[in-house]
């Protein structure tokens, strides 16, 4: 995993890194649609996981499929090297590939040593996927999509407790009508450590 070439990250889109960095890894980008989520989350994957000395378990979650496939082709550019998980997957066995690579993960010493596995809310939470997950002990990075969607009292109880690294990623990370669903994002995946508007991006001409 690196950062391409090809991409050049935006001051602000440094600035919310360092601001999650100085939080330990843990916090809410709360961003605009339009204004770079997906690469920024991306980006400080790849920080991270150089930080860690190129060992580590990076699971996102989304929450359509068709959101699932957006961010397989730049987690691809970005050289990860992804599980694609839910229902109507490209990749048939990916299941099976989950577990093995997860127990490859876990035990083996050779580094470099990464696992990707990106799926869907509703794949996420299903026992057998949460089985093989929380598994994972060690160095696991969990970056959340629309991450209000999992303040719902169902998904909040999914997210991983052994995740030492958390991102959320937001344009609208306050729950309307659910304070306690928004208190209990909060609580999992920390402050917003960044926020981005879309007015800024509008003035700033740095809306896609």
């Amino acid at each position: 995993p690196n950062i391409p070439k090809s991409v050049e990250l935006r001051p602000y889109q440094k600035e919310a890194i360092r601001n999650w960095e100085y939080k330990n890894y843990r916090g809410i980008f709360d961003m605009a649609t339009g204004t770079g989520k997906t690469f920024t989350g991306l980006a400080a994957a790849v920080h991270l996981y150089e930080k860690l000395g190129q060992h580590m378990a990076l699971i996102i979650v989304v929450p359509y499929q068709h959101l699932v496939m957006q961010w397989v082709e730049d987690v691809e550019e970005f050289g990860f090297d992804p599980i694609i998980g839910f229902s109507t997957s490209p990749q048939k066995n990916w299941e099976k590939a989950l577990r093995e690579k997860a127990m490859y993960y876990k035990f083996s010493k050779k580094k470099p040593n990464h696992l990707c596995f990106i799926t869907t809310n509703a794949t996420f939470s299903l026992p057998r996927i949460q089985e093989v997950l929380t598994r994972l002990e060690e160095n696991v990075l969990l970056i959340v999509d629309e991450a209000h969607n999992v303040g719902s009292e169902k998904l909040q109880k999914k997210l991983l407790p052994q995740a030492n690294y958390r991102l959320g990623l937001s344009a609208t990370i306050t729950r309307h009508g659910d304070e306690q669903g928004t208190e209990a994002l909060l609580r999992y995946f920390g402050d917003v450590v960044f926020t981005y508007t879309l007015e800024q991006a509008i003035q700033s001409n740095m809306l896609t």
